[in-house]
């Protein structure tokens, strides 16, 4: 914004010529040896009383003009420390990648369960400058975040499982959901991310510690004259003994009311996994994405007498759209 000077040019030319009777010097006082004309001394007796109100108005406009210069030159500059705030705004505003949208997906009824349902599920991805994530894994803060290496701890949530998710299920004990909390490391090579993280429950502690290991190939490609990504990669998901306990075992007293055999597994592997998924940008805002992920229980898992299938399919899509 362009505000009007306040050199003391502007303010001096306010005084008509007629009024300034004395030669003045630099500072503005009478200058030396100057000669008072009996004209000027005459008007500057007071006779023309009206001349010498327009003499004191124009000295207090003087006045008045450069006691407004400090004021007018801090508004100068908050109106620019405010146009440079909004700017820094909008800047630090492109960090933020924000994808919000929904879906479904068809998933079993429980983890080992033959039986599928559909369900629906949130989209949500938000990415703050390779610092801040929040995704499919939950909340990920990038802690290490070097030449492709990202390393730093986790967040997550876990669903329950109750005794009305199958008919299996009546008579045993409900599991409840959980906060996990744990660490991750991820590292892209080329077109190739590997990744490892580890959670344990954290709310309901008895849910035990799992984790996973697993690497994604990413290719993108035309499709549909739009840009497409796919995404798939092999994944190993293993957890301890409280884990398995929880979701696979059979205690005693679950044993006698529900008529199926004790069973207490052990920690280790206990499935292998394929992951997939296909994205397309249709447009600057608009995505569509959908997954196909295989699951083979193994191990003790698999040998489970709730687990009734031991191949897990999970199918969805989902639309998103980018902020």
């Amino acid at each position: 914004m362009e505000m009007p000077s306040c050199g003391t040019s502007n303010a001096v030319s306010a005084v008509k010529p007629g009024n300034a009777a004395l030669p003045t010097g630099p500072s503005g006082r009478t200058a030396p040896g100057a000669t008072v004309s009996p004209m000027a001394a005459h008007r500057s007796t007071g006779i023309p009383v009206a001349r010498n109100a327009r003499k004191q108005r124009a000295l207090h406009a003087m006045i008045a003009a450069f006691a407004l210069c400090p004021v007018m030159s801090w508004a100068q500059g908050t109106l620019s420390d405010s146009e440079e705030e909004d700017r820094n705004r909008l800047d630090s505003r492109s960090s933020w990648d924000i994808t919000l949208g929904a879906g479904a997906v068809a998933e079993p009824r429980y983890e080992g369960s033959k039986h599928y349902i559909l369900n629906p599920i949130p989209y949500v991805a938000i990415r703050y400058d390779d610092l801040f994530s929040i995704g499919v894994d939950g909340i990920r803060w990038n802690v290490i975040h070097s030449k492709g290496l990202h390393v730093g701890p986790l967040l997550s949530y876990s669903g329950g499982r109750s005794t009305g998710d199958d008919v299996l299920l009546q008579n045993l004990d409900n599991i409840q959901s959980s906060i996990n909390a744990g660490a991750f490391a991820t590292y892209k090579l080329g077109h190739f991310e590997f990744l490892a993280q580890a959670q344990q429950a954290v709310l309901h502690e008895h849910n035990g510690l799992f984790g996973k290991i697993g690497v994604t190939y990413q290719e993108p490609f035309p499709l549909f004259h739009r840009k497409a990504i796919l995404e798939i990669g092999p994944q190993i998901e293993f957890a301890n003994r409280q884990y398995e306990n929880t979701w696979f075992g059979i205690t005693q007293a679950e044993s006698l009311r529900s008529g199926l055999r004790e069973f207490s597994p052990g920690a280790g592997v206990k499935n292998l996994g394929l992951q997939s998924s296909l994205t397309l940008q249709y447009s600057p805002h608009i995505l569509f994405r959908g997954i196909v992920n295989v699951k083979e229980l193994v191990g003790d898992a698999s040998d489970s007498p709730l687990t009734t299938g031991k191949t897990q399919f999970f199918v969805g899509v989902g639309v998103g759209y980018r902020f």
